[in-house]
């Protein structure tokens, strides 16, 4: 496991694939850690949308327990997104 952390971080995902390919990893989960690097990377870069809106509105200088507050916020709105992103893409 903590090989693939490694890896993860120092290839591409590209590359990363192609080491799993030739280590002779199951087809089925290729795929699947495929579907999941893309995911994390549009995750991620809506995570980043929300947080520089957050920021612009001024959601910067907070206690410790606001910004817990508003960084749950910032997940729910993630997970609302990206529900509404796959319902898109679905139809």
């Amino acid at each position: 496991v903590l090989a693939g952390l490694w890896l993860m971080q120092v290839l591409s995902p590209h590359e990363f694939l192609g080491t799993l390919r030739r280590w002779r990893v199951p087809g089925l989960m290729i795929v699947m850690t495929s579907f999941l690097l893309r995911y994390i990377i549009v995750l991620w870069e809506e995570h980043q949308r929300l947080l520089r809106a957050q920021l612009s509105r001024g959601g910067g200088s907070a206690s410790r327990w606001q910004r817990w507050t508003l960084a749950l916020e910032r997940l729910g709105l993630l997970l609302l997104r990206a529900l509404d992103r796959s319902e898109r893409i679905h139809r």
